[in-house]
């Protein structure tokens, strides 16, 4: 009983941060989802990993292109978009064209300096 008690303390303790911080991630693509166009082909997701782009598509019900991209200027597919997030510990450094409309820790999104109003 104590070796499991023991193994169930020890686990918490690996896997909490895991879960603190994906639920960090998870309330800062809350905040920016009225920013994110819901229209299909209209938003991009710039995830800087895998893991990121995974998370966000399923936060997003696959709506936004997701496209796993390094920090720095953004791809083609973006440049068309109503609106980009940026998902990752490197925040955009700046875009011409376009505002920065919310920026979390880990999630940035920014807009059209048009549509930005």
């Amino acid at each position: 009983l104590a070796l499991g008690l023991l193994s169930s303390r020890v686990d918490q303790m690996w896997v909490g941060p895991m879960i603190e911080a994906r639920t960090d991630l998870h309330r800062q693509f809350e905040r920016a989802a009225p920013l994110m166009s819901r229209t299909p082909g209209e938003s991009v997701v710039l995830a800087l990993d895998n893991n990121y782009a995974h998370m966000a598509f399923l936060a997003f019900d696959g709506t936004p292109t997701v496209i796993t991209h390094p920090p720095g200027p953004f791809p083609p597919p973006a440049l068309a978009a109503r609106s980009v997030m940026v998902v990752g510990p490197t925040p955009p450094g700046p875009q011409p064209g376009w505002r920065l409309r919310y920026q979390g820790t880990l999630v940035s999104v920014l807009v059209p300096e048009a549509r930005a109003e």
